[in-house]
């Protein structure tokens, strides 16, 4: 099942699945938070390398499963399959989005 994705989530997914580095930075405010792997990334400048490392790293590719809101979080499920042990695994996105920008984007992974 897939389901249908919001922009900029949509611009994200498939620049995340065709392992564009600009194209999903694009998808991000200047000034966004993203949490993940232990991580707290403020900017831009530091949004990017984590985006090129994850790209190298695992050659993910994102399936949305399901998109709700959730109070000022859009909340994305999605299998994601990749070069990590494990894969595919479902991971849930939590995502705030401002002026057609993700601001705040965390995720957990089961």
């Amino acid at each position: 099942m897939t389901a249908e994705v919001p922009d900029p989530l949509t611009a994200y997914v498939a620049a995340k699945n065709a392992h564009d580095v600009d194209g999903q930075l694009a998808c991000f405010a200047s000034d966004a938070v993203v949490r993940d792997e232990g991580e707290e990334l403020h900017g831009s400048d530091e949004i990017r390398p984590w985006i090129e490392r994850t790209t190298a790293a695992y050659d993910l590719t994102v399936v949305p499963m399901s998109v709700a809101e959730n109070g000022p979080a859009t909340v994305m499920t999605a299998l994601v399959d990749g070069d990590f042990p494990g894969a595919p695994i479902t991971f849930t996105y939590f995502l705030i989005i401002k002026a057609g920008r993700i601001a705040s984007f965390r995720t957990e992974a089961g």
